[in-house]
């Protein structure tokens, strides 16, 4: 249903060390600015034409935010940083929303929906960091894997300025998004203990959910005699892969298997859609 990622700025405020030690730590909090690229996927947007993703909202968050993190330096312009950290990471956004989940054409009503979604992670950095540590003054650059935790989703109904009815969920180590979640960044270690970082998310920040559009949103899970009134019209499952993996491949499969339908892969890439057509012209012409 919707593609994502996520882009983070964090104003950090650590305790300052005292140079002339090659191994030491401090203790951080954070403040983060975050902003997503939520988009609808074309099959959604084509069985939902009135939906809408309206803005993706700046959020901004104080809490939970703590850091201990280590420093090895080679000298006093070169070193390394790792460590470990918990953060409450996510993302806010206005959306247009069907009211009915539906498999036909039929007219549907749509609603505005503030949806915030925001999810605790337990991340573990490395980085390489160039400057003059005696002086507090350095750039560094790395990566992190974070571990979910826990979930945390509240949306408002009817409205985008959260005056509506008011919905909250929470799960602890679910499926909404990956268990594990890679990012790069970079930043600068400026005196005073403040430190400035810009972070993105390199895999999609939620999962793609069968489950919860097909058997759940279609009330399958509850009543599975359902199915074939749903389905008795569709022959086979297409699966329009851009980046495909084994374990998205055998997915899709076992969501064919239980749907009771044909599996059929199609590999379109990342190229824009007219470009492959076109160039899929120039091969059948040939």
């Amino acid at each position: 249903m919707i593609r994502s990622s996520l882009l983070i700025v964090l104003l950090i405020l650590a305790g300052l060390n005292t140079y002339g030690q090659r191994i030491y730590h401090n203790t951080s909090g954070e403040l983060i600015f975050s902003q997503s690229q939520l988009a609808f996927s074309e099959s959604f947007m084509q069985q939902y034409p009135n939906a809408e993703m309206a803005k993706n909202n700046v959020r901004f968050t104080c809490f939970l935010h703590l850091g201990e993190y280590w420093h090895y330096d080679l000298n006093n312009a070169f070193g390394f940083i790792t460590g470990i950290g918990i953060r409450n990471i996510g993302m806010s956004s206005d959306e247009n929303l069907p009211n009915t989940v539906t498999t036909t054409n039929q007219n549907v009503e749509y609603t505005h929906y503030k949806i915030v979604k925001r999810l605790y992670t337990l991340g573990v950095p490395l980085a390489l960091k160039i400057g003059s540590f005696k002086d507090h003054l350095f750039f560094f650059a790395g990566g992190e894997y974070e571990f979910a935790l826990q979930y945390k989703e509240k949306f408002w109904k009817g409205s985008w300025d959260r005056s509506g009815q008011k919905t909250k969920s929470s799960t602890w180590f679910g499926d909404q998004t990956p268990t594990f979640i890679p990012s790069v960044f970079g930043g600068i270690q400026m005196p005073g203990g403040i430190n400035v970082k810009f972070k993105y998310y390199l895999t999609d920040f939620l999962n793609r959910h069968f489950d919860r559009l097909v058997r759940q949103g279609l009330g399958l899970d509850r009543h599975p005699e359902l199915l074939p009134v749903f389905f008795r019209h569709y022959r086979r499952l297409v699966y329009l892969s851009q980046a495909p993996t084994a374990e998205l491949t055998a997915q899709a499969k076992a969501h064919a298997d239980f749907l009771g339908l044909e599996y059929v892969e199609h590999n379109t890439g990342l190229a824009p859609l007219d470009l492959v057509l076109k160039e899929q012209a120039v091969t059948w012409q040939s």
